[in-house]
């Protein structure tokens, strides 16, 4: 899956994940539980905000007959995720339990995330893959930067978070501004058009990926209701280590194998559809088995090599999570083929079936009162579970001509 024209993507992804490392060595030193797990509250309320906001136009931009189709989906898409994320803004401040100030860091991480999946996708559809790469790596750096220098303060994890993503996405808008011809605001007229010619996404997929973003981004929402903050810190930091290979590899071949896949569907070329299938699931799982015992090796010695002290529940809980980030890293790609073929109503059930487990789980571990060790238990093997059985439906989905 890995050629001379995506290899940029893949070395941009892998210099972000390295400099994520320096940042997660930073919060293991001097951050604790509790104040990750504040910070995970309200990060996850901005992207569950920025990813919905989007009514899901994005995912249309790689699905394009030609680049002025594609253009025109991206801006609909960036006019639409500020406006949403403005008119949201009251309902947060007023149910969301959250500061004027944390208002602020919601509407900087909302409008980056939308903004930032819109490029990332038109990048992918143009192949501008140098700029995919220097994107994520910018988003990166400039994290490591500002926490460098203001993590010991208040909310400095969330400082640095927020404003790197704004400053970075907002530098490549910028350029794109400059560098793309007849880019403006769409008119009334031109937007209403732009919106009912791809009226699926917001009707369709919109719904469906509301699951998706929910298992992404809500975890800490529910969680804060269910455990203590420390205990919400240690889940989602556990989960960030052990999503670096789901970010680094299997995302970013997502993307490609999207964009890939649409336009052999668009041009009806089956065979080559078919062998692209088994080409991705291959390279995932070789990925998979080399990948994932390194990074326990890592996190098992984190001790004889950096002061983690404060993270000791660290190894127990990747063990519980292991097999659902390596159920989520084969899941992910093939989970774009439902939208490329047009099964809306698969995407649909299945997410709404995943909904309806996660909610018995939250319910289930709040009335009981569980700890934290059972919940991991039921949630790794109901979303294995899962996983398996649509990846093999996703997979075995028959190419139509129609």
């Amino acid at each position: 899956m890995i050629n001379k024209s995506n290899i940029y993507i893949y070395i941009g992804a892998f210099i972000s994940q390295i400099v994520t490392l320096f940042v997660s060595l930073i919060v293991l030193k001097y951050i604790a539980p509790k104040t990750y797990g504040e910070f995970s509250y309200i990060v996850a309320i901005g992207s569950v905000i920025g990813s919905i906001v989007t009514l899901k136009f994005e995912q249309a931009i790689t699905i394009s007959e030609n680049e002025e189709k594609s253009l025109d989906k991206l801006i609909i898409t960036l006019q639409t995720s500020f406006v949403l994320t403005l008119l949201s803004l009251p309902f947060i401040y007023f149910f969301g339990n959250v500061s004027p100030l944390q208002i602020l860091f919601i509407f900087l991480i909302s409008f980056s995330i939308g903004a930032n999946a819109s490029l990332q996708q038109f990048y992918l559809f143009t192949n501008k893959h140098k700029l995919n790469a220097l994107l994520s790596v910018s988003i990166s750096i400039l994290n490591l930067f500002f926490l460098y220098f203001i993590y010991r303060y208040n909310q400095g994890l969330l400082y640095a978070y927020a404003f790197s993503y704004f400053v970075a996405t907002g530098m490549f808008l910028i350029y794109t501004y400059f560098n793309i011809s007849k880019y403006s605001l769409l008119s009334v007229k031109k937007y209403k058009e732009i919106f009912y010619e791809n009226i699926s996404f917001p009707k369709h997929v919109l719904p469906s990926a509301l699951i998706t973003i929910f298992l992404l981004y809500g975890n800490p929402i529910i969680l804060k209701y269910i455990f203590s903050e420390h205990e919400v810190g240690v889940f989602m930091f556990s989960m960030r280590i052990l999503m670096l290979p789901v970010i680094l590899v299997s995302a970013v071949s997502s993307g490609i194998f999207k964009a890939k896949m649409s336009k052999l569907y668009i041009g009806k070329e089956e065979s080559l559809f078919n062998k692209e299938k088994k080409k991705m699931l291959l390279f995932l799982f070789i990925s998979m088995v080399v990948l994932y015992p390194i990074l326990l090796v890592a996190i098992f010695n984190i001790n004889y090599f950096f002061d983690a002290s404060k993270w000791v529940e660290l190894k127990l809980v990747s063990i519980y999570l292991i097999f659902y980030v390596c159920a989520q890293f084969v899941y992910i790609p093939f989970s774009n083929l439902p939208l490329i073929l047009n099964k809306s109503k698969l995407i649909l059930s299945s997410n709404v079936f995943l909904l309806l487990i996660l909610l018995l789980i939250y319910l289930f571990s709040y009335i009981l009162k569980i700890n934290l060790n059972t919940f991991l238990l039921m949630f790794t093997i109901s979303n294995v579970l899962f996983s398996v059985y649509y990846i093999v439906v996703f997979y075995n989905l028959k190419f139509s001509k129609n």
